[in-house]
Formats: C-alpha cells, structure tokens, sequence
C-alpha cells in the first residue's frame, strides 16, 4: 500500500468468511501501525507506536466507516449474490452501502467491475452520502475475484481524500478466530 506523499505502508488484509474482517497497516519499521477487525458484531481498532498501544471500540459513524473501508478493498467479495456480506449488521443500522458497477461488463465475461462504492446516513427524512470509494484500476486476473488495485477513499463531510495502491492480493484459508479478537478496550503506555 502507497500513502499520500508516496511512503509505503505494509497492509494485510485477511477475512474469514463474511463474519471476519482484519487490516493491519504498519509503517515500513513496524514502529508504528493500526488494526482494524469487525468480528460480526463490532468493529475494534489497536492502535500502536513506539511506546504506546491502545484498543478501542468503535461506535456510530466511525465503526460504519471503517467497516465500510474493509468491505471496500474486495467488493466482488463482500457483494457476491450467494453468500455475500450481511449488510443488516447493526454497525449499518442508520446506513446505507451502495455500490455502482461500471456500465459495460469485461470483455467476454458477464462480470462487471466496481466503479464507486457508496456510504449513505439514513435520518428520518434525508439521507446524506459521507463516505464513498472510486476504483481507479484493477489487476488483470478476474479469478476468484475481481480485484482492486488503485483505490480513492473520500470523506464526504471534510472532502478529504486518501488513495493507496494495491501491490498484491493473497487468499488464504484456516485462519484461526483469534486474529480477529483484540481484547478489552485499553491504552497502555510503556515507559
């Protein structure tokens, strides 16, 4: 993964099933870094740095985001017809993913790549977009999965954008459920 300035970041990201979802960025001397994991039910952050480490869990616009930007990095994954992500999750309770497909399918297959995808808050009346992701390129091999390999993140409240660019994806099976818990929430500062 490329930052903003051209500093590459370490990013793995894992998922089991549609129930467990895992990034972990790191910077390249693992002095400092951030996990993200949505266990089904929650989406958890643990941040570290040199001499501090903190767990938290996240609620509201910032779980619904963040768990919006994992669904992100494989929407032909997460948006498969049989078996996909459970969008009735209760982080997306007040929430709406949207995703748009690009008009013409790849050349000789039925399959369409991801063009945008969408985070809408749901209020009584209105509903407002606050988040979106723009696929900017892919990697040419579409099996199993057609995936992103440029990708523009958008904060629609502050206009703030983030892209990072893909080096390779991996798919790999067993992955034990314990990489997907983090503990209780804490902030632990070494001295």
């Amino acid at each position: 993964m490329q930052a903003k300035g051209g500093v590459s970041l370490n990013m793995i990201s894992s998922s089991k099933k549609q129930k467990y979802l895992r990034v972990s960025i790191h910077n390249p001397t693992k002095t400092a870094g951030a996990t993200i994991v949505y266990n089904s039910k929650t989406v958890r952050t643990l941040e570290e740095s040199a001499n501090e480490s903190s767990i938290r869990t996240l609620s509201g616009e910032d779980a619904a985001g963040n768990l919006f930007d994992l669904i992100g990095l494989n929407p032909d994954y997460h948006f498969k017809i049989n078996g996909g992500f459970n969008f009735k999750t209760p982080v997306f309770e007040g929430y709406r993913v949207e995703l748009i497909n690009e008009d013409q399918p790849i050349k000789e297959t039925n399959r369409y790549r991801p063009s945008k995808l969408l985070l809408y808050k749901i209020d009584e009346t209105t509903e407002s977009l606050i988040r979106s992701i723009e696929y900017l390129s892919f990697f040419e091999n579409i099996e199993p999965y057609i995936q992103p390999k440029e990708i523009k993140f958008t904060d629609e409240s502050t206009g703030e954008t983030g892209s990072i660019s893909i080096q390779k994806f991996e798919y790999n099976v067993g992955l034990p459920n314990f990489l997907f818990e983090l503990g209780e929430d804490t902030v632990i500062v070494e001295e």
